[in-house]
């Protein structure tokens, strides 16, 4: 009977923590190495790691020989626990994962657990990797410079960049507002989320729940065409689909489609 109840509970958790992501609240938020400044996350096998500066600005070294030129990869956490490095386009319009891991942050260690590994052929496929953190005096190895993205290929640092790489098309006056999304948790519980939009490409998510506020964010947006990127202050990244039909509005992501209503 203890054990039934035991699988039961942990049903329930689960779907609850599920829950919690669909809706938009960030159960890590001010937890991942891009939230410690000053920091160095390194992990030895393969060989990577994560240079933490202030404000959120980080950079990646990527050492251990993989299949992709390292200057073409980025590496970001998205908004729940997952950690990608991605390789960009020339346009920088698309990208696509090469890796990708779940992890489990701490404030001395994040450990990775590979669930997809195409930039090293397959070799840590199924493996943990422990990223330990050291503190950082802001000096970078010599083989490394302050340049965050790469340049485009056939691009050199010299070339002026386009107005697509260095500037949001404008928002539609539609989506400048406050949406709401609002429902129950599987416990009966209810919570709303609220997103507002600026015109100075800043958005806030708030999320109050059981009638208590529970997470405030903040971050900024960027939109290409009808694609949104939300980077938030603690540095997670979110791409949709958004598409406004009078009062309503429709975020499509990779693994989620989430419905608000205008609430001015």
């Amino acid at each position: 009977m203890k054990r039934h109840w035991f699988h039961r509970l942990a049903r329930i958790v689960t779907l609850l923590a599920a829950v919690l992501l669909l809706s938009g609240c960030d159960p890590n938020a001010g937890k991942r190495p891009i939230n410690y400044p000053n920091t160095v996350w390194h992990c030895g096998d393969p060989d990577i790691t994560l240079y933490v500066k202030t404000g959120s600005e980080y950079l990646t070294a990527i050492r251990e020989p993989c299949e992709r030129d390292r200057a073409t990869l980025t590496l970001h956490f998205d908004y729940g626990s997952g950690l990608h490095i991605q390789v960009k386009s020339a346009s920088e319009s698309e990208s696509e994962d090469l890796f990708y891991g779940t992890c489990k942050f701490s404030p001395k260690e994040l450990r990775v657990t590979v669930k997809e590994d195409r930039l090293f052929g397959g070799k840590y496929l199924g493996q943990v990797l422990v990223f330990t953190r050291s503190e950082w005096d802001g000096t970078l190895p010599a083989d490394m410079t302050e340049q965050t993205e790469p340049q485009p290929s056939g691009q050199t640092p010299e070339t002026e960049p386009t107005q697509e790489q260095t500037r949001s098309d404008p928002l539609p006056e539609a989506l400048l507002a406050a949406w709401v999304n609002s429902g129950t948790y599987s416990n009966g519980r209810a919570y709303v989320e609220t997103l507002t939009v600026f015109e100075d490409l800043t958005i806030r998510v708030h999320l109050d729940y059981e009638g208590e506020p529970y997470s405030d964010l903040t971050g900024t947006c960027f939109r290409q065409g009808d694609l949104l990127r939300f980077t938030m202050a603690d540095g997670t990244v979110r791409e949709y689909r958004f598409e406004v039909d009078g009062n309503i509005l429709t975020l499509t992501g990779e693994d989620r489609t989430v419905t608000y209503r205008r609430s001015d």
